[in-house]
């Protein structure tokens, strides 16, 4: 069978991700009160990573094109980063949706500010 799949990079290489998830971290909650555990989604943007787990479940002929220039150029500034995120995402919105007011307001100023 064939398959194919886009997922992100790690946030080191997607400018947007490593600004919001920075800035949660610095002044925000990382850790939502009753959010799941859930897998790294940024895992399969690893290609040796994804290749070996698609190995492991019997795809023999794996292979892996990494698109690393993508760049967000129609985000004028961090709020519009900060909107995209909030309604364009699933886990990241649920981090943001479960801040409190302050901790939104501290996330949306220093996503600005980046």
């Amino acid at each position: 069978g064939k398959v194919s799949f886009s997922a992100w990079a790690p946030p080191a290489l997607t400018e947007g991700f490593n600004i919001a998830l920075e800035s949660i971290t610095e002044v925000g909650n990382p850790n939502v009160e009753g959010l799941p555990e859930g897998p790294n989604f940024f895992d399969f943007g690893d290609s040796e990573q994804a290749m070996a787990i698609l190995r492991k479940i019997g795809f023999e002929d794996a292979n892996s094109i990494e698109l690393s220039e993508m760049k967000w150029k129609n985000l004028q500034n961090g709020a519009m980063l900060y909107d995209v995120l909030l309604n364009g995402t699933s886990r990241t919105r649920e981090v943001l949706l479960g801040q409190t007011p302050e901790e939104t307001t501290a996330i949306k100023s220093l996503m600005i500010q980046k």
